[in-house]
């Protein structure tokens, strides 16, 4: 009796997290890991309240582990990598010709360099 309160109570715990969590990046914009924090909070309420689903309890952990360190940074890295969101996108062409063209860096000593941007 006491074990199935806990494991119930744990349920609940995790369920009601993962929704509060799920909103938090539901309103921060990021949809996708909202949705993938709802299946995940709703994936582990099944595996462990399903005796069916029994053996899972052991797989899940690692599972989700995989899928959390693993499969998802890649995922993030090739979408970075295909849109504009990468850091080489920030600023446009000749703004980033303007703050070059404004650096000017002089040493107490030594030789002297003149600095000329190539143009376009």
């Amino acid at each position: 009796m006491g074990r199935t309160i806990v494991r119930y109570g744990a349920c609940l715990l995790v369920l009601v997290g993962g929704i509060f969590l799920a909103v938090q990046l539901f309103l921060a914009h990021y949809i996708f890991l909202g949705i993938l924090c709802l299946l995940l909070a709703a994936a582990t309420v099944v595996v462990f309240m399903l005796p069916q689903a029994y053996a899972l309890r052991f797989m899940f952990p690692g599972i989700v582990t995989f899928v959390l360190f693993m499969a998802l940074p890649i995922l993030f890295t090739i979408f970075i990598g295909l849109t504009n969101l990468s850091t080489g996108h920030f600023l446009s062409w000749h703004k980033v010709y303007d703050l070059l063209s404004s650096e000017t860096m002089v040493a107490d000593e030594g030789p002297f360099y003149n600095f000329s941007l190539v143009p376009r």
